[in-house]
């Protein structure tokens, strides 16, 4: 759905509407992570405010029933980032309904001295010392028995399969990579990487080889990447969520917070129309 001042586009909400069982639900998004409004510039309250009430109106029109929203948390714009379109949703009547924790490394800072904290720059010596080499930009062919190990391990399937994993790398060599760890030529950990935007590196994949869980090749190969997303000029690094359902897991929030990650809020909000 789009928004234009007079002929000028001036944002856009990617939408889909949704058969339920109580009805249609328009979702935003719908198959991704992230949604809301997507807008080159920051938004005035007058734009906000009529954009949310033509937003409302038009999903009336379509037969839409409820709508869900969850907007892009503010680390993924390169600068003038403003809450006002959240604040106008609030205003007519969407309620919060999930707030979880997005974990991100801020990279502005000197990040051995001011932002690692020791226990990481602790364990990574000790997988220098186990002999770990790490090779960012590596081959698929190395990363992905590491995923299926790690997501066999846990009982799930990755979001991605092997060959749109590697399709992903193939057509956008830039924004989908791989990092890989390895001890005495074996693969034992890996990273596989989604650049979210000019400011934001994430690592949408963690992934190891338990049986190398001594060597420390994982935090490693993080300390690497993290190095090597600052000197490529990204701002932070993303690390996914630390809380589920609005429940935090103490031991993800304790590895993250090891590299220096701090919390950003990801809400979604929902109305009925």
């Amino acid at each position: 759905m789009g928004f234009f001042k007079g002929e000028v586009l001036i944002g856009v909400i990617p939408t889909a509407l949704v058969e339920e069982a109580g009805g249609v639900k328009a979702a935003s998004p719908y198959g991704a992570s992230y949604g809301g409004l997507i807008s080159p510039t920051p938004t005035e309250y007058s734009v906000a405010k009529a954009a949310v009430a033509g937003l409302v109106e038009h999903l009336r029109d379509a037969g839409a029933r409820k709508i869900v929203v969850t907007p892009a948390i503010s680390a993924y714009y390169p600068s003038g980032y403003s809450q006002t379109f959240l604040f106008a949703m609030i205003e007519h009547g969407f309620k919060i309904v999930n707030s979880d924790i997005t974990s991100l490394v801020p990279l502005t800072r000197g990040l051995y001295d001011q932002v690692l904290k020791s226990r990481a720059r602790n364990t990574a010596r000790k997988a220098e010392s186990c002999g770990i080499v790490c090779s960012l930009k590596a081959d698929v062919e190395d990363f992905w028995p590491l995923m299926e190990l790690t997501f066999a391990r846990h009982g799930t399937a990755p979001t991605h399969s092997y060959e749109e994993w590697r399709w992903l790398m193939e057509k956008l060599p830039d924004q989908v990579w791989v990092d890989v760890a390895y001890a005495e030529g074996k693969p034992v950990a890996g990273i596989g990487h989604f650049r979210i935007s000019d400011s934001t590196d994430s690592s949408f994949y963690l992934c190891s080889d338990p049986a190398y869980k001594e060597t420390h090749a994982l935090t490693l190969l993080i300390c690497r990447a993290l190095l090597a997303a600052q000197e490529s000029g990204f701002s932070w690094f993303d690390f996914g969520t630390s809380s589920s359902d609005m429940v935090g897991r103490e031991n993800i929030f304790r590895f993250k917070e090891g590299f220096g990650a701090i919390g950003l809020l990801r809400q979604t909000l929902s109305a009925t129309l």
